[in-house]
């Protein structure tokens, strides 16, 4: 009757942190094997150690592996939240330089009007001068004809004064 042990062989890819088991069955056609209990004791808990060796680098490589994860996770949320500040800045930057071309073009504006002002107040300077002139011969006026209208008026006065008597 042939002798059957049961091996499980561990393959470490330790660049892609891949595990991979195979099995293999080895079998022994004579019983005559020169192993004896303690052999086959011995070749079973160093295959049992390496098992749990194994078990152990898989559940290390478990945790390297959650913990490359989990910087992952913290990169890209940082990476995203510095490119939402990039976005915030560049939208705060877009608007600034909006405003202040909107401040050039109502400084050019103010000063278009300001030229403008000044234009229409060197034309507004012989208008007022006319218009002094205007009123000062007029109330020359009322005043000469308020003078004549008191002496007219005197003399009416002293005709109806003489007529009545």
């Amino acid at each position: 009757m042939p002798l059957c042990s049961l091996v499980y062989i561990v393959y470490f890819d330790l660049s892609h942190l891949l595990v991979s088991t195979s099995v293999y069955l080895l079998v022994f056609d004579n019983l005559d094997d020169a192993r004896d209990l303690k052999t086959v004791e011995k070749d079973l808990e160093r295959s049992s150690n390496g098992k749990e060796a194994a078990y152990n680098e898989i559940n290390r490589l478990n945790n390297e592996q959650k913990k490359l994860n989990e910087n992952i996770s913290r990169i890209t949320n940082q990476a995203a939240a510095a490119e939402n500040t990039a976005r915030d800045k560049e939208d705060s930057l877009k608007r600034e330089q909006e405003a202040s071309k909107k401040k050039t073009d109502l400084n050019v504006t103010c000063k278009e009007c300001t030229e403008m002002e000044h234009k229409l107040e060197e034309q507004l300077a012989p208008l007022r001068r006319d218009l002094l002139q205007a009123e000062s011969d007029r109330e020359r006026m009322r005043n000469g004809n308020a003078h004549e209208d008191k002496t007219l008026g005197e003399q009416l006065k002293t005709f109806e004064r003489d007529l009545d008597k």
